[in-house]
C-alpha cells in the first residue's frame, strides 16, 4: 500500500512530487539531481509513514503539524538524554503491560462460548477486558518502538532523537471519535489509508506551488505541508466535504479491516475455544472496524444540532467516543480470545515482576483467579 501511495496516488492526485523541507530554515529544498541522491530520495519517501526523513536536517513537506510539534522538544535533546528517557519509559511500559497481561489472563472466560467476552462475561468484566485490550494494544506497539529508538539513537547513534517521534499523541485526551482515530491513535497507516481513497473522490486539478518573492522558486512550507500562498501538497477538493470525509473514513477503515483480517488469519485458532469463523472473514473483526465510521457519522449528526464548540457538544462527543470504543471493542476482544492471545501459554513477557512479587511466579507461568 505504501508503494501504491508513493507512486500511483501521487501521479493521479498531485502534479508536484513530494519535497524536502529544511528544519533549520523551513524552506523547500531542491530536488535531487544525481542518481545516488535520487535513489536515496526514493527509499526515504518509500519508508516514511509520517513525513519524518532519515536525514536529521529535513522533513517531508507533507509532515502533519502534530508530528512537527512533537519533534520540537526532541530536537533539544542529546542522544544520551534521549536514550535515558527511552530506557525509563520502556521500563514503565513493561510494568504496565505486566499488569494488563495479568488481568486479562485472570478473567474467567467460558471455553465453550463462541463470544467469550461480549456475551460470556458480566458488564463489569467486559469493561475490564476492553480497557485492558486498548491499553495492551498501545503498550505493545510502544514497547517495540521505544526499544528500536533506544538502539538506533542511543546505541548505534545513526539517528537523531527527533527522527523518533512518539507513535501516539495522547489518545486519552481525545475529544471525539474522529479525533481519536484521526489525530490521537498511532500514525503508522493513517496517511497511507487516507491517500488510498483520493482516487475515488471527485477533485479539481491541483495548483502549482507559488514561487516566493525572491524569485528563486522556493516556497515556505508550514506544518500542514502547504506553502504560505497556494498549497504545495494539494489535496482533492471534493464537491461535498461531508461526502468526501465519509468516503475517506469508510475507505480507510475498510483497508484497516482487511489488514487486520490478514494478520489475524495468520494466527491459528486456539484449540481451547470454539471458532465459528474458520475462514478468512471473521465477523467480530468486521464488526469492530466497520462500526467505527458509523460511530463517527452518528457523532457528527448529533453534534450538528448543537452549537459548534459548545460545552455540551464537546462533552457529548467525548462521552460518545469512549462509550462507542469500549462497547465495540468487546467484539475485537472476542477475536483475540478465539485466537488464544490471552491464554497462559501466550507469554509476551519473559519475566513478570508483578506475579513474582505477589505469588512468586517470576516466569509468568500461572495466574491465580482474581475474578469470581
Amino acid at each position: 500500500m505504501r508503494t501504491i501511495d508513493a507512486s500511483f496516488v501521487t501521479l493521479v492526485a498531485e502534479d508536484v512530487p513530494p519535497r524536502y523541507v529544511s528544519l533549520a530554515t523551513n524552506e523547500v529544498l531542491p530536488m535531487p539531481t544525481t542518481v545516488s541522491a535520487r535513489v536515496a530520495y526514493s527509499l526515504d519517501l518509500l519508508t516514511t509513514m509520517r513525513g519524518i526523513s532519515w536525514y536529521s536536517d529535513r522533513r517531508w513537506d507533507f509532515t502533519p503539524s502534530s508530528v512537527i510539534a512533537l519533534q520540537a522538544p526532541l530536537r533539544k535533546m542529546s542522544r544520551a538524554q534521549f536514550a535515558r528517557s527511552m530506557a525509563g519509559w520502556w521500563i514503565t511500559w513493561y510494568l504496565i503491560v505486566d499488569v494488563v497481561d495479568t488481568l486479562v489472563k485472570a478473567i474467567p472466560v467460558d471455553p465453550l462460548s463462541q463470544y467469550g467476552i461480549s456475551q460470556g462475561l458480566s458488564p463489569s468484566l467486559q469493561l475490564v477486558a476492553t480497557v485492558c485490550l486498548c491499553i495492551w494494544t498501545q503498550m505493545a506497539l510502544i514497547c517495540e518502538f521505544i526499544l528500536m529508538a533506544f538502539i538506533f539513537v542511543g546505541v548505534l547513534g545513526v539517528c537523531a532523537p527527533h527522527s523518533w517521534v512518539p507513535m501516539f499523541n495522547a489518545p486519552l485526551a481525545s475529544a471525539s471519535l474522529a479525533e481519536f482515530w484521526g489525530k490521537r491513535w498511532h500514525h503508522i497507516f493513517r496517511r497511507c489509508f487516507d491517500r488510498m481513497m483520493l482516487p475515488f473522490i471527485p477533485f479539481s486539478p491541483p495548483s502549482k506551488p507559488t514561487a516566493s518573492a525572491n524569485g528563486n522558486g522556493k516556497s515556505h512550507a508550514n506544518g500542514n505541508g502547504s506553502s504560505e500562498s497556494t498549497p504545495l501538497r494539494p489535496l482533492p477538493t471534493s464537491t461535498s466535504s461531508t461526502t468526501s470525509a465519509l468516503i475517506r473514513a469508510t475507505g480507510a477503515f475498510a483497508l484497516s479491516t482487511l489488514l487486520h483480517l490478514i494478520i489475524m488469519n495468520r494466527i491459528p485458532p486456539s484449540p481451547k475455544y470454539p471458532d465459528p469463523y474458520q475462514g478468512f472473514w471473521d465477523i467480530s473483526i468486521l464488526a469492530f472496524f466497520l462500526a467505527q465510521p458509523v460511530g463517527i457519522l452518528l457523532d457528527s449528526l448529533f453534534t450538528s444540532t448543537l452549537s459548534p464548540k459548545s460545552q455540551s457538544s464537546i462533552g457529548f462527543s467525548r462521552i460518545w467516543a469512549w462509550a462507542w470504543l469500549l462497547w465495540t471493542s468487546r467484539w475485537w476482544a472476542d477475536a483475540w480470545m478465539r485466537k488464544g492471545l490471552w491464554d497462559l501459554g501466550e507469554k509476551p513477557l519473559v519475566w513478570s515482576p508483578l506475579r513474582g512479587m505477589l505469588w512468586g511466579d517470576w516466569t509468568a507461568d500461572r495466574v491465580p483467579p482474581l475474578f469470581s
